[in-house]
């Protein structure tokens, strides 16, 4: 909800993040870093002492993966743009401004907010050398196509994830009756899902009428020659990988649910099958420690 998000920039680089009955509070005197978008360098990486592992009382962890980047941002910048998905822009918000906080020295531009079956953010993101002024031509601009994850709230999400990922429910129950499936090869799971949905489909009983379908299609018509990347977290980040794949754009999700057989049917329905390897080969997924539904 648009309407319940508060922030403000606090002296000292911080910033205040107010929604609903919860309020955080980033950077400032006194906490790791200048900013929470600030990027972790190579360099920081390379320079730590290996002695992080342990920490200190007080101690924040540390992670090799966040200081990994693509298209200009790095995993935190991601983490940052799926949590704004959930949120629609309001002049009350300014969500563009508090984007612009969070991923500082990049500027930020919302050029489309779509709240329908799913809430999804189209972002443009200029990154462009520290000196100063730079010129255009020095500049990176890459569109950040954000997704909403699951609102427990809407009825229509929860069935939305149940009907996304049945196969890989239906895939777990049946190995434990048949431990043998587990060894399947993927190829072998997705003829298998794509086969029956293929006798659905001829049947004219196929039901694909997916909340990812106009996601897909704005996708599919961004000029090919544009830098684009899709996010979300966890019912969003799971269709962010989807459109990803059948688009051919690369995809950084955040908690998604596996879609390793899941994915076999969304080939199947939009004729889509030479781009599934993307998944694998250009697609990132963060799957933090003990979540049992990644």
């Amino acid at each position: 909800d648009g309407e319940s998000l508060r922030w403000r920039a606090t002296p000292g680089g911080g910033l205040d993040i107010a929604l609903g009955g919860s309020a955080l509070r980033f950077g400032g005197p006194g906490h790791h870093g200048e900013h929470l978008g600030n990027a972790t360098t190579e360099e920081d990486s390379l320079d730590e002492d290996p002695s992080f592992a342990v920490l200190p009382p007080g101690g924040q962890p540390r992670y090799a993966a966040c200081g990994y980047g693509w298209h200009g941002l790095n995993l935190k910048d991601f983490a940052m743009i799926s949590l704004a998905a959930y949120h629609t822009p309001t002049s009350a918000n300014d969500l563009e401004g508090l984007l612009g906080e969070l991923l500082p020295g990049r500027r930020v531009s919302i050029s489309r907010a779509v709240v329908g079956s799913r809430k999804w953010l189209d972002l443009d993101i200029e990154t462009c050398p520290p000196s100063s002024p730079s010129p255009p031509s020095a500049c990176r601009t890459v569109t950040v196509v954000a997704v909403s994850g699951t609102d427990t709230s809407r009825v229509q999400d929860i069935l939305e994830n149940i009907r996304m990922w049945t196969e890989p429910v239906m895939f777990e129950i049946f190995s434990v009756v048949f431990p043998v499936v587990r060894a399947w090869p993927r190829e072998t799971t997705a003829m298998l899902i794509s086969g029956v949905h293929r006798i659905i489909r001829w049947l004219d009983l196929q039901d694909d009428r997916w909340h990812y379908q106009e996601i897909l299609d704005h996708v599919r018509n961004l000029p090919a020659d544009r830098e684009v990347a899709l996010t979300g977290h966890s019912l969003g980040g799971g269709i962010a990988l989807v459109v990803g794949a059948l688009s051919g754009r690369q995809a950084v999700a955040i908690q998604p649910p596996g879609l390793n057989h899941a994915l076999a049917k969304h080939q199947e329905q939009n004729d889509a099958f030479g781009l599934g390897r993307g998944l694998h080969q250009s697609s990132v997924s963060l799957v933090v420690e003990h979540d049992p539904i990644s």
